[in-house]
């Protein structure tokens, strides 16, 4: 059976996911989201999307995207959700949309790795990182299992209304961007952050980065920076950064 994975990845943990799933499937392709040629999409008979939970919800950007996608009626659809904790109503999200399109989403998977999101929460030590890394590595071979036999495991919805209401909020900051990133004087204007924004929501002015208003705080600029030059407030300042270890920066180039 041919195979297609199509990922979304920030700092490197679910791309790591999407490469681990296409070594144990045969005749698989991985594939960014935002580079893939939907006109190629019906010539795979399993369909696959591994992507971070936002605010206990699948985000907006990938929900409007999978809205976009042409299916054939008999594709195996499955998800694969990275989470830092709770993934709230991301696979019902997902699920509604598909159903809407007429399809299922036959499978779908909530796999804790590591939180990306440093606005929030401090970023783990390395040891912390290794523990929590090996922890959800153990699980790829069963998840590959569960695909290859085309199971199927529901995904519930659950939280709807506080996921919702999370999200909203998550909207709101977003608002918030262009105001509080900002880059300090170690900045040696080499481009990393332009290179790594998705959404190019980032431009390189007098050798400075400058944002935009589409930030989807996928925290990219962030963490890849070779100078831990960019910082969102205050908040940022002193916490570590973390990236994929498995992952390098030129994989997430767009």
């Amino acid at each position: 059976m041919k195979n297609l994975i199509l990922y979304f990845s920030a700092t490197g943990n679910s791309l790591e996911v999407a490469r681990k799933l296409s070594d144990g499937l045969v005749d698989c392709d991985v594939e960014n989201m935002f580079t893939f040629k939907e006109d190629d999409l019906r010539k795979y008979d399993r369909v696959g999307f591994v992507y971070p939970c936002y605010f206990l919800s699948t985000p907006k950007f990938i929900l409007d995207y999978v809205k976009e996608l042409k299916f054939n009626s008999d594709q195996y659809i499955y998800a694969i959700c990275t989470v830092n904790m709770y993934d709230g109503n991301a696979g019902h999200q997902l699920a509604s949309v598909l159903s809407d399109k007429g399809l299922k989403l036959s499978y779908y998977k909530r796999l804790k790795m590591v939180g990306n999101y440093i606005m929030d929460y401090k970023m783990p030590t390395e040891h912390h990182v290794e523990r929590l890394l090996k922890k959800a590595r153990k699980k790829y071979d069963g998840i590959i299992e569960d695909i290859k036999n085309n199971r199927t495991k529901k995904a519930y919805k659950r939280l709807g209304y506080v996921s919702n209401k999370y999200y909203a909020l998550f909207e709101e900051r977003k608002l918030k961007s262009q105001i509080l990133f900002t880059v300090n004087d170690t900045c040696i204007g080499c481009g990393i952050c332009v290179k790594v924004c998705p959404f190019e929501n980032i431009d390189l002015i007098d050798k400075k980065p400058v944002w935009k208003n589409e930030c989807e705080h996928c925290t990219a600029c962030i963490h890849w920076c070779p100078r831990t030059a960019i910082n969102y407030g205050d908040k940022t300042i002193k916490r570590l950064r973390y990236t994929n270890p498995k992952t390098l920066v030129s994989d997430i180039f767009k």
